[in-house]
């Protein structure tokens, strides 16, 4: 199956806008108001509240809904441009005044500060997850190598990545549909681990296989451009070599390596790991 089996995957376009997490929100230049919404669950609500505030001349600059609404009630969010205490406050008595779909309201508005709107967490997938930027990843690994040592850190990295590409496997991929053939299923596995590679910041995926070879170049990669502006010099992608690893060797049942040949933290424009398949994995 494995030299039949020869799959190339485009990343998506690296020119997509990126997500911005609306745990906080920072109101810089101009006064911004956050207002989150308890709304009943039904046609045309959010249509009735935009018609509100652009009666009034306020400009929305983001909208969206926190989570995915199934139940009978959810939560809308919408972001202000020049709209200070007064202009919330009078927003605030507007929608209290909906009581037919309006349940709750929230309203915070500043300038050159930062708004952090009253929500419960973060959860991708139903799971509960963390915020890490890039420049606190460059300087927790800044603080790793002093501490503990390059290699060390890098070894520590590898097998948290490993765990991790493990969970993906187990606890996210199984959760879809299983493919008719097991050449699909390798299809759909790699498919899937660009796409959450995406969705988890981690970069811009493009793979192809061939026999018991497969190349992944990874193009924005969040990892070694952290260890880029950490300082580190050399090939980085240590947790994401785990990843892959972790992953791999589940999706197809055999023992994986991976090697990084190319490194933005090295000076080249992206990442590439080389992955070797060996012997099948026993029960």
């Amino acid at each position: 199956m494995f030299k039949r089996f020869l799959a190339r995957r485009p990343s998506h376009p690296r020119g997509s806008p990126a997500v911005e997490i609306d745990s906080v929100i920072y109101a810089g230049g101009r006064y911004y108001t956050v207002i989150l919404l308890e709304v009943v669950n039904k046609p045309g609500v959010a249509g009735r509240i935009i018609d509100e505030i652009a009666r009034r001349g306020i400009n929305i600059v983001k909208i969206t809904t926190p989570y995915m609404v199934t139940g009978d009630r959810g939560h809308l969010l919408l972001v202000l441009e020049n709209c200070d205490e007064s202009c919330a406050e009078g927003l605030k008595k507007v929608f209290e005044g909906m009581r037919d779909i309006v349940l709750r309201v929230e309203a915070t508005s500043g300038m050159d500060v930062f708004l952090f709107p009253k929500l419960g967490g973060l959860k991708l997938l139903g799971d509960k997850s963390l915020v890490l930027t890039q420049g606190m990843a460059a300087e927790a690994l800044r603080q790793g190598v002093k501490a503990l040592g390059r290699i060390e850190v890098a070894q520590a990295l590898r097998s948290l990545g490993r765990g991790v590409g493990v969970f993906l496997y187990k606890n996210f991929y199984t959760m879809l549909a299983t493919p008719p053939s097991p050449e699909d299923q390798l299809k759909a596995s790699l498919e899937f681990l660009v796409d959450v590679f995406k969705a988890l910041g981690l970069g811009d995926v493009e793979y192809e296989l061939k026999g018991l070879e497969a190349r992944f170049k990874v193009y924005g990669g969040f990892e070694c451009e952290a260890a880029r502006d950490a300082g580190v010099v050399g090939t980085a992608g240590d947790f994401t070599s785990g990843v892959l690893e972790g992953y791999l060797e589940l999706a197809f049942g055999r023992r994986v390596g991976v090697k990084e040949e190319k490194c933005v933290a090295r000076g080249d424009s992206h990442c590439e790991y080389k992955v070797s398949f060996y012997e099948p994995l026993s029960e």
